[in-house]
């Protein structure tokens, strides 16, 4: 027979989900661009919902910054995985072509 659980605990909930939590982020540089052109993701968790946030900019500007948000870590994981596929694609068309840097 298994245990009962006590009527006075407390339930257990997830702090890190009322702040805010950094799951992935990944820093791409584009080594032979002219500016030194850079490209920053996160995978963040906040308030029940997944968010992508986008940096980019040259040298050390950040000149654009987007967000998407998503319902469900899967379809979350997909896009952010996806936007590093195209990035650092090797024959993409854009001049640039980013390599992702290890911290």
């Amino acid at each position: 027979m298994a245990p009962s659980k006590s009527i006075s605990e407390p339930p257990k909930y997830i702090q890190n989900d009322l702040f805010g939590k950094t799951l992935r982020a990944v820093y791409l540089f584009a080594p032979n661009s002219p500016k030194k052109a850079f490209y920053r993701l996160s995978l963040e968790i906040e308030f029940s919902q997944y968010i992508i946030r986008k940096q980019s900019g040259i040298g050390n500007k950040v000149l654009d910054h987007r967000k998407w948000i998503y319902k469900t870590l899967p379809e979350a994981e997909k896009s952010f995985n996806s936007r590093i596929r195209q990035k650092t694609c090797p024959d993409r068309k854009s001049q640039r072509h980013y390599i992702e840097i290890k911290s």
